[in-house]
């Protein structure tokens, strides 16, 4: 019961930054069709879904220690269990990777970010916009990797 009401409860939660972002699942400059995307820690997996259906092309994996995702996802969504902490062996690079409520989760973060830089293909920062207002938090936007550490959400 508990299991099911944290799920529910991270759902929720992503539903509420959706609605903060203005229906955006992300704020990242990654073009109309991006190909490969990676989100890490993607708990219920709702993120990597959504982001599925929106863009059909792209490649999107969603990783996470724990097997808690749905099996009935687009054909262009799939799971892995896996430790973001331990190293990454993917052959190939990311046009976005994707990373939030991670405040508390990580023990190395310039490890964590190096990795990130690693399977990254190119870095963009983020506009200066009217959501940098409404978030506080250290943001590195680039076209693989969206990692934020969140200080307070107010």
């Amino acid at each position: 019961m508990i299991e099911k009401e944290e799920n529910d409860r991270l759902d929720l939660y992503h539903h509420i930054q959706t609605l903060r972002l203005d229906g955006e699942l992300h704020l990242a400059p990654i073009g109309p069709e991006p190909q490969r995307v990676l989100d890490l820690a993607t708990g219920t997996g709702i993120w990597a879904i959504d982001f599925g259906d929106k863009y059909p092309t792209a490649e999107v994996l969603g990783n996470d220690i724990s097997p808690i995702q749905p099996s009935l996802v687009p054909p262009n969504v799939k799971f892995e269990v896996d430790d973001l902490e331990d190293e990454w062996v993917y052959s190939t690079k990311f046009d976005y990777i994707h990373a939030r409520y991670l405040c508390c989760s990580i023990r190395d973060w310039p490890k964590l970010m190096r990795q990130a830089f690693k399977y990254v293909l190119n870095i963009h920062r983020l506009p200066r916009s009217k959501h940098r207002r409404r978030r506080r938090c250290t943001v590195l936007l680039t076209r693989g990797a969206q990692i934020c550490q969140t200080r307070r959400l107010g």
